[in-house]
């Protein structure tokens, strides 16, 4: 049977397939402008949605400002987002100035003042004596103002003019020079400074005594045998009567004099030595770091704040000053851009002759609003997460997080789009769920598996239940995972594993009720038609199938048989059988506008085509098509089975009134142009829409049979199925040859089922029989016309039902 199916198919000679494909593109219906090319709209939505995304993820987009002060108490928990180390440069001042303070200042000694001072007052006498002696008395007041300069310059003190004439009348005697040194040299001896105002400041700490020629240092914390200058020359002038009581009141005077402008402090304070002291004290300060580590919480909710806190809350705010905000958003973008774009292209990349999800613009734009919801969903639980986590301290925060529904989008994508796109999601949701979780990697391992699980369960959802089981089944997955990552990190016995067990039990029956109220939505603002919507409208209590009984009953009766028909041919080639069908219930719903124009619907009236032009009949057939689908919308039956019912005639030919127009016109100049004659389209572009043209087809066509038996089911199957497909009308859709020799195989199977043989039961009186060998009768009578009136249009038939009784048309 396979081999003779084979045979009766042959290539369509109209157009190739890549022109088929690009007219497919063209007519494709578009959810936004049409004017904007898809490689446009697929840019400036992963522009806009990555920028969401960044805007998301990003921990803060100020920059955070900590306006506290030492002793005041905080008013939350502030934790590190990641590690930085600080430096605390008031401490490290601080720091630095006690040890500089605590450097002893350095004072020089001079351990040679008292042969200084004598060298000089033995130079300065015995030089002018020799120059007085040797000089001509003519000439000795005129030199005597000359050396008088001389004089101080070797003694290194100003002279008073009496004093210098003195001495010089006394010729500068031994014995003046002797007496001088007596009184001077027993305080060239002693610690003198110049006051002790400043010598006292270090009482406390002492001071370093430095030799300015032994560069020896001693430390000297006892003052008690230091004097200032006012000290040494009243103490002078207080020993000078007792040192000087033999020498006369002149020169007494002139003695005390000299001496008291010789007295020179012997400890003087040295501030370059002092300071380089400090410097080098200061420099082996260690400037102090505070390494912060990420998570670690700097302050705590009503701690005090205190300078090292301070320090690291200036830090963060500089960590997060506006341009690490901005290379931060703009990292986040670009990520999040490549990952949709991989996302994008890895869901149209054909594997094994099949892509994983044909990605139209309405599908873009239903995946892109999701992932959005997503992650202002996953952001609002992670900040009610660390608004609990705050009330109640006895959970730590990790705990609430595993309450969040990750796997909620998984469910919506899979049961509105296909569960590997919604694997392909997965893995950018969590992704951007890790990173919204301070780049956690266990998050990012158990939000995966738990869409992934979510995905697959719901691949089948045949009812709203199904939802919720996924959702039970995903929370005892989370519960195992849960447990799972607490033995690796060896903390099972503790309160918080089981609280974390909870949640996830809990995120995932959360995940699967959020899902269940958004894909509704899903379906009234992207017009989706999923399997959950298509049971519901696969009841035949609907409001349309319900008028469509009323008002065209053979429609309908028609329509539920090429249902049966179609559901099994798409089980036979795994197509989507629910939607087949449902879509084969709706596909002639049109119908109902113009009921007895269609020959399905007539019983005894008459036939109404027989006073119309071929034209026009043709014309009013194939509007059904365009009704049906205004039908559809109207009742928001959802845009695939729309599609469906604008596709289940293509473009065929309505050949029993086209071949009647040529009739017509026959012996005329006039052509009689086939195009005249087909319907709209579009052609089939799925493989359920294709199986619901063939079951169409075939469910009308077998109604002509004679005598159906098996051999004669089984040409009239094949010989409708090569008919359509040398016409063109599969070229379209994605159904092979292999499919089609199982979608017939199907049909066959089907058909023999209704046409089965019935055992002739022996003749009653009608009293007897209730009737029942009149009905037997009136059935028999109604075959024997069908087959009369169909003996030369069966092709016809089959194409639209229509059917020649004694030189009169009735149109299906």
């Amino acid at each position: 049977m396979k081999t003779n199916l084979l045979k009766l198919f042959r290539p369509s000679k109209r157009k190739n397939k890549a022109s088929k494909i690009g007219e497919t593109s063209k007519k494709q219906p578009l959810f936004v402008t049409p004017f904007i090319k898809t490689s446009t709209y697929r840019i400036l939505g992963c522009i806009l949605l990555s920028a969401v995304i960044a805007i998301l993820i990003a921990p803060q987009l100020t920059v955070p400002k900590y306006n506290y002060q030492p002793g005041d108490i905080s008013k939350n928990n502030i934790r590190a987002p990641r590690d930085f180390t600080v430096e605390d440069k008031q401490t490290t001042e601080k720091r630095r100035v006690e040890k500089s303070e605590s450097v002893l200042s350095v004072y020089d000694f001079n351990s040679r003042a008292e042969e200084e001072v004598e060298k000089r007052i033995t130079s300065a006498f015995s030089i002018m004596r020799e120059t007085i002696k040797n000089l001509p008395e003519k000439q000795k007041q005129l030199s005597i103002e000359k050396d008088k300069e001389k004089v101080e310059t070797l003694l290194k003190i100003q002279l008073g003019q009496n004093d210098f004439n003195l001495l010089c009348n006394r010729g500068f005697k031994k014995e003046i020079e002797d007496y001088l040194l007596d009184l001077i040299l027993p305080y060239a001896q002693r610690w003198i400074v110049i006051s002790k105002e400043q010598l006292f400041k270090e009482r406390a700490r002492g001071i370093i005594l430095r030799d300015i020629y032994t560069k020896e240092e001693i430390i000297i914390d006892d003052f008690s045998s230091f004097i200032d200058l006012k000290e040494a020359q009243i103490l002078l002038k207080r020993d000078a009567p007792r040192i000087l009581k033999n020498v006369r009141t002149n020169v007494r005077r002139t003695i005390i004099n000299l001496a008291v402008k010789l007295i020179e402090p012997t400890i003087t304070f040295n501030k370059i030595e002092t300071n380089a002291h400090r410097v080098a004290a200061t420099e082996d300060v260690s400037p102090l770091y505070y390494n912060v580590k990420k998570g670690e919480i700097i302050v705590r909710e009503g701690a005090k704040i205190s300078g090292a806190t301070l320090v690291k809350l200036k830090a963060l705010t500089n960590l997060k000053g506006k341009k690490s905000i901005l290379w931060g958003l703009a990292g986040y973008f670009l990520f999040s851009f490549l990952s949709l774009n991989v996302l994008y292209r890895f869901s149209n990349i054909p594997l094994r002759s099949s892509a994983i999800s044909r990605i139209t613009r309405r599908d873009f734009t239903f995946l892109c609003t999701t992932f959005i919801l997503t992650f202002l969903v996953i952001k609002f639980c992670v900040i009610s997460a660390k608004v609990f986590s705050k009330g109640y301290t006895a959970i730590p925060l990790d705990p609430y997080f595993y309450l969040i529904p990750f796997s909620f989008a998984a469910i919506v994508v899979s049961v509105v789009l296909t569960p590997r796109l919604a694997a392909l999601s997965s893995i950018v949701i969590s992704m951007f769920s890790c990173f919204l979780l301070d780049n956690r990697f266990s998050f990012f391992i158990y939000s995966f598996i738990s869409a992934l699980i979510a995905a697959q369960e719901v691949s089948l959802s045949k009812e709203r239940k199904t939802i919720i089981r996924a959702g039970l089944i995903v929370g005892a997955t989370n519960a195992l995972l849960i447990l799972s990552l607490y033995f690796i990190s060896g903390d099972v016995f503790k309160m918080e594993t089981l609280a974390s067990i909870g949640f996830g039990f809990m995120g995932g029956i959360l995940a699967a009720v959020l899902a269940t109220g958004i894909i509704p939505i899903a379906e009234i603002m992207f017009n989706y038609t999923t399997d959950i919507k298509l049971l519901e409208l696969a009841d035949l209590n609907q409001t349309v199938l319900r008028k469509l009984l009323i008002s065209a009953p053979g429609t309908y009766h028609h329509s539920i048989l090429v249902g049966i028909l179609a559901e099994a041919a798409a089980e036979s080639i795994n197509a989507n059988p629910l939607l087949a069908r449902v879509s084969a219930y709706y596909h002639d719903i049109g119908k109902m506008k113009k009921p007895l124009y269609f020959v399905e619907n007539q019983k005894g009236v008459e036939n109404k085509h027989d006073k119309l032009l071929p034209s026009m009949s043709s014309l009013i057939i194939s509007t059904h098509v365009k009704e049906g689908v205004e039908i559809a919308k109207q009742y928001r039956l959802g845009k695939i089975i729309q599609d469906i019912i604008s596709q289940h005639h293509g473009t065929s030919c309505i050949n029993y009134f086209f071949q009647k127009a040529k009739d017509l016109h026959e012996g005329g100049n006039q052509l009689v142009s086939d195009k005249d004659f087909r319907y709209p389209g579009p052609k089939p572009q799925t493989k359920e829409a294709g199986i619901v043209m063939l079951a169409d087809a075939v469910e009308a066509t077998s109604k002509t049979l004679s005598d159906p038996t098996p051999a004669r089911i089984q040409g009239k199957v094949q010989k409708i199925i090569n008919n359509i497909f040398t016409d063109g009308q599969l070229d379209e859709c994605e159904l092979t040859l292999k499919d089609l020799h199982l979608i017939a195989e199907s049909f066959i199977r089907i058909l023999n089922g209704i046409f089965h043989s019935r055992i002739e039961y022996p003749e009653k009186s009608a009293k007897e029989s209730n009737g029942k060998d009149l009905d037997q009768k009136s059935a028999k009578t109604d075959i024997n016309r069908q087959s009369s009136d169909t003996a030369n249009s069966e092709r016809d038939l089959g194409r639209i039902g229509i059917t020649k009784s004694r030189d009169k048309h009735s149109a299906a």
